[in-house]
């Protein structure tokens, strides 16, 4: 059967979402966290004594203590003088406590990538991509002229981490920057498109952008972008309002440029 086909006036640029657009909403849950879960340990006792990692850990107790005595009860991490397996112990605490109670500090964030980062390495896991994300960023950034960004919630690292080491190999030669919420604000900020279109030098009007979420695609469309709704398998199932002016795609191929 013929893909079907979604018309759009050709933009200067895309912006895409990571979680539930080019990338299953189940990699953070079931890849992304049980990997910290269960191989912090490992990874820190393989890069004990290394700079960074010492640096680090202090941050991360030093945030902390700062954190307690604001009335949090979050595992405390070992002093410096205690051993290596002492300390790695209570990282490890630390880390799975804060995030079984959805924290989300700096310090814990650095960590996290830091073990991330160790396992992307190790090839111990690939950064999940839908089959036809690949072909489609190819075909725009090579064939068709188009700047291809991302925009997540997710930190500038993370996100180059994963279409670094995707499951369909190395794709940031296809992508020309990452944007994160913490610099340019919420994705359900009319502003943070506006921040986002004068950074990459062109009018919102010139700007397509491809969420799984209609507020963001609302907040994006209310500025001048224009917007695709991804229906992706297994996000969450959108009311018909929800829906509402909103043109929806299955897949990257699905779109066609004229």
């Amino acid at each position: 059967m013929a893909t079907k086909k979604v018309k759009k006036r050709k933009p200067r640029a895309i912006i895409c979402d990571i979680e539930g657009t080019t990338t299953s909403v189940k990699y953070w849950g079931e890849c992304l966290v049980p990997y910290i879960k269960f191989n912090t340990k490992m990874c820190l006792k393989s890069r004990w004594d290394t700079p960074l990692l010492m640096d680090l850990i202090n941050n991360l107790r030093i945030s902390t203590a700062a954190d307690n005595e604001n009335g949090a009860n979050i595992p405390a991490i070992a002093d410096t003088d205690r051993s290596r397996d002492v300390i790695i112990e209570t990282v490890s605490n630390n880390v799975i406590h804060q995030m079984n109670n959805r924290r989300y500090g700096k310090a814990l964030q650095h960590l996290q990538l830091y073990v991330w980062y160790y396992g992307y390495q190790k090839g111990d896991f690939r950064g999940h991509v839908f089959e036809d994300v690949s072909r489609a960023f190819n075909q725009w950034h090579n064939f068709q002229n188009l700047k291809v960004y991302v925009y997540s919630s997710g930190v500038y690292l993370s996100q180059k981490l994963l279409f670094s080491c995707s499951v369909k190999g190395n794709l940031t030669p296809l992508i020309r920057d990452y944007f994160d919420v913490e610099t340019y604000g919420s994705k359900t900020s009319g502003d943070s498109y506006m921040k986002i279109a004068t950074k990459i030098g062109v009018k919102t009007t010139n700007l397509l952008f491809i969420s799984d979420n209609p507020q963001e695609l609302n907040a994006a469309k209310g500025v001048g972008c224009d917007v695709l709704l991804a229906i992706r398998p297994f996000n969450r199932e959108l009311t018909d309002e929800e829906k509402h002016g909103l043109e929806t795609i299955e897949s990257f191929d699905e779109i066609a440029f004229t």
